[in-house]
């Protein structure tokens, strides 16, 4: 009778049977996957830290043909972020302006505009829009 544990060609066997298994193709996928997922996030995680992303909003205007509604002008307007922080609380003036004489002016508040965004409105006038200057600048916003 032969005994399992002194047994050498036993042994042998049972050592030979686990170096033998390999690591399954599933598994390499996987590892890969994980990998270039924790490359693509320390990668941008660096990219972020090197951009300054402290800057004000930067506020574009653009503005389309007014509509005339019966005794009033409305002046449409799209206002643009294309800063790296949100603005909240932004307040805008517009002007309507016949040479050096200041005719009308408006204003509106966005409460909250984000970065790479845009949110349109309109300002209510009684003079025609189209036929005098206009000037949109914001000014105040207050940080989110």
């Amino acid at each position: 009778m032969s005994d399992e544990r002194t047994d050498p060609s036993h042994n042998d066997d049972d050592n030979q049977g686990r170096l033998q298994q390999s690591t399954s193709v599933i598994e390499w996928i996987t590892a890969a996957c994980g990998a270039a997922f924790l490359i693509t996030m320390v990668s941008y995680m660096i990219y972020a830290g090197s951009v300054e992303l402290d800057g004000p909003p930067v506020i574009k205007f653009t503005t389309s043909a007014p509509i005339h509604q019966g005794d009033s002008f409305l002046l449409p307007f799209t206002a643009f972020n294309a800063g790296t922080t949100t603005a909240t609380d932004l307040t805008i003036q517009v002007r309507l302006i016949n040479g050096t004489t200041e005719l009308e002016v408006r204003e509106v508040t966005i409460d909250y505009l984000p970065t790479q965004s845009n949110r349109s409105g309109a300002f209510y006038f009684t003079h025609d829009p189209a036929k005098y200057k206009i000037s949109i600048i914001p000014t105040s916003y207050l940080d989110p």
